[in-house]
């Protein structure tokens, strides 16, 4: 009996023994799981911020894009614009050449006419002043 009180004795102090290491291992367990759903729950946050910095992102490229091709085309504009201002001044100075060489000829048909009208006015003068000694002769 002595025997069997000692087995009795020691498979009771394993029971605890075993008990003790169950109730360890559940708290681990419990802890780990509590571990893991933190870990679960910042990865589902860092995802959502993920996200939203990912369109956040997408959307600030897309307004630089935009204002990339606004100013684009603000200079193809103004490119345009100096082209067509550029190209009326070529005119106006075409045309003001064109000017400037017809009033250089009416100048020298005047010029002509004047020296014309000089000997026209020369000569009348001497045959008047012939006319007239001849008046005086008579």
């Amino acid at each position: 009996r002595g025997t069997a009180d000692k087995n009795v004795h020691e498979l009771e102090k394993a029971k605890r023994a075993l008990e003790s290491q169950l109730t360890e291992q559940k708290t681990q367990i419990e802890e780990l799981e509590d571990e893991l759903q933190l870990t679960e729950d910042a990865k589902l946050r860092l995802e959502v911020n993920m996200q939203a910095m990912k369109a956040q992102f997408e959307r600030d490229l897309n307004a630089r894009e935009e204002q990339g091709e606004e100013k684009r085309r603000g200079l193809l504009k103004q490119l345009r614009e100096l082209e067509a201002e550029l190209e009326e001044e070529r005119k106006q100075r075409t045309a003001a050449v064109t000017a400037r060489k017809k009033l250089e000829g009416d100048l020298k048909d005047m010029e002509g006419q004047l020296e014309m009208n000089s000997k026209i006015k020369d000569d009348a003068v001497k045959q008047l002043k012939r006319a007239g000694a001849q008046v005086k002769e008579y």
